[in-house]
């Protein structure tokens, strides 16, 4: 009985859903779109990416870094051990929140819709149309920077080991530097079924 009793325990997990978000984001990031988890993704994100990611909460747990669960068994794993329970989530501590805000929540949302696009259950990040893209981002006289970042951050050996999969983290990276800062339209268009504001870039 104390061992079901446990298992229940951490398979709902003792982590936090935030829903309210707005207060725990940086200053020049509490504007009213970010007011709640759900507003902060049917503003960024399209219809089709809104409609998987408002299903993913987003937890306040233990974590040395914000990490996506959920994408395979070794994240289960991981989320399971720490008291976050098992299934598709975002773990983050807030005090990340505070520091790394928009940025971060794109990062891991990406992982997401990454791994549901590599499942077959979705149709959002096309690997070979991203790849393409980031090599072309490389040359690219202005642009370049975001590779670097990318490269410079990117924990490619064990998150492709255990994450998601190959180039990931690549996308993850770079993908939600761009949507924060600035990027050439052709790069844009890959992640056009992901960002509302790219969704018309052809």
């Amino acid at each position: 009985m104390r061992m079901a009793a446990l298992l229940l325990v951490l398979l709902c997990g003792c982590g936090v859903e935030i829903t309210e978000l707005k207060p725990l984001l940086p200053v020049k990031e509490r504007i009213s779109a970010h007011e709640t988890v759900d507003s902060f993704i049917k503003h960024h994100y399209t219809d089709a990416a809104y409609k998987v990611l408002k299903d993913i909460p987003l937890i306040d747990g233990p974590c040395l870094t914000p990490y996506v669960a959920g994408v395979n068994v070794w994240t289960n794993i991981l989320s399971f051990f720490s008291g976050n329970g098992i299934g598709r989530k975002v773990i983050v501590r807030t005090d990340w929140l505070s520091n790394g805000g928009a940025l971060i929540l794109h990062h891991e949302f990406l992982h997401h819709l990454d791994d549901i696009t590599r499942d077959g259950e979705g149709d959002f990040i096309d690997l070979e149309e991203f790849e393409e893209a980031y090599r072309r981002l490389a040359r690219d006289s202005v642009f370049a920077g975001i590779v670097h970042y990318t490269e410079n951050y990117s924990n490619g050996f064990w998150t492709n080991i255990f994450g998601v999969g190959p180039m990931s983290e690549n996308i993850a990276y770079s993908g939600s530097k761009s949507y924060v800062n600035n990027a050439p339209s052709y790069f844009k268009r890959v992640f056009r079924k992901v960002f509302r504001k790219w969704e018309t870039i052809r």
